[in-house]
């Protein structure tokens, strides 16, 4: 299978696919309560994320939903991973083949990164060999 980006009608025909998938692997800095949702439903439908499947739009395999990031004071434009959620275990190569597809996206799109925030050390270590720093960690002091 490929990774294909969701139409709007899909997201909005398969939201409570994708939710699930953002519940159990959204950025570690997200708020995924009720209200956070609406507002990620949102943005998909507005254009400003983009979902993507592995496998039917109804049945996916995976659902990867991404956004284009700008870091302000340089311009840097990164298409960060929102959240990669797999519902059934995948190869190594099938998850390389979706790091190229949103590698292709990316270019495509003038973003100079693709980046993740991943605490999965299996694929930590997948990511590496396939040329992904991996040196940094991401630390979060909550404020709630």
């Amino acid at each position: 299978m490929a990774l294909t980006k969701m139409s709007d009608e899909e997201v909005g025909e398969n939201w409570h696919i994708i939710r699930r998938a953002i519940k159990n692997s959204a950025l570690p800095t997200a708020d995924t309560g009720e209200d956070k949702m609406k507002n990620i439903l949102d943005a998909l439908l507005r254009g400003f994320a983009v979902c993507w499947v592995d496998g039917k739009a109804s049945a996916p395999t995976t659902v990867i939903v991404t956004s284009i990031s700008e870091e302000e004071i340089s311009g840097t434009k990164n298409l960060l991973i929102y959240c990669a959620h797999a519902f059934l275990r995948l190869d190594s190569s099938v998850y390389l083949d979706m790091v190229r597809t949103l590698g292709s996206y990316a270019k495509g799109v003038q973003c100079d990164n693709v980046i993740a925030y991943v605490h999965n050390k299996k694929l930590v270590k997948l990511l590496k060999q396939y040329g992904a720093e991996t040196n940094y960690t991401l630390a979060i002091m909550p404020l709630r």
